[in-house]
């Protein structure tokens, strides 16, 4: 008989116990989800922060890759010349400078080069003869054509003629395509 006197008073407990229990796990769940969030902000602000610098500089970025592509442009022959066309007109442009200096051309033959994903090497073997002053005229106006030409391998041996300081030289170049 007693709990019945104590009965409003314990309705009322039980009651605000319940609110209580119920409002306890949703801000047990907001805790949760509020540091969830905050993890997730600390992993993901260094990588906005790096879009956002990304994203300044993109006016210069792409001024760098513009650069960077004349660049390219001028030093290897583009990815729309065919590949055969290009070893035949490295293999004239090394001849007519061989021609220029005075340099003599016994022969010459396209050789197939390495490919990569981004770039092909195609080169020429030469065998020339002239003396060391004519072989530096040639590869001094090699130097200054465009697209570029590598001496990839040199070797000299006199030559079989009588004439002094003649050699007889064996030489690759090799000129890049682009593949892209």
């Amino acid at each position: 008989m007693n709990l019945l006197r104590y009965r409003p008073h314990l309705v009322v407990a039980a009651s605000l116990i319940a609110v209580l229990a119920v409002y306890g796990a949703a801000l047990s769940y907001i805790a949760a989800k509020s540091a969830w969030a905050d993890e997730v902000l600390q992993t993901v602000e260094p990588r906005y922060a790096r879009l956002l610098g990304l994203r300044v500089s993109a006016e210069s970025i792409g001024q760098s890759l513009a650069r960077a592509s004349a660049i390219l442009a001028r030093h290897t022959y583009p990815a729309s010349a065919v590949a055969d066309r290009v070893g035949t007109d490295l293999q004239q442009r090394l001849r007519n400078a061989a021609e220029a200096a005075g340099v003599g051309v016994s022969g010459s033959q396209i050789v197939p080069g390495k490919a990569d994903q981004d770039m092909e090497d195609i080169g020429v073997s030469m065998t020339l003869d002239a003396d060391v002053a004519q072989l530096q005229a040639m590869l001094e106006r090699l130097e200054d054509q465009s697209p570029l030409i590598y001496l990839d391998s040199i070797s000299f041996q006199p030559s079989g003629r009588n004439a002094e300081g003649r050699l007889s030289i064996r030489a690759r170049f090799s000129a890049l395509r682009s593949r892209s």
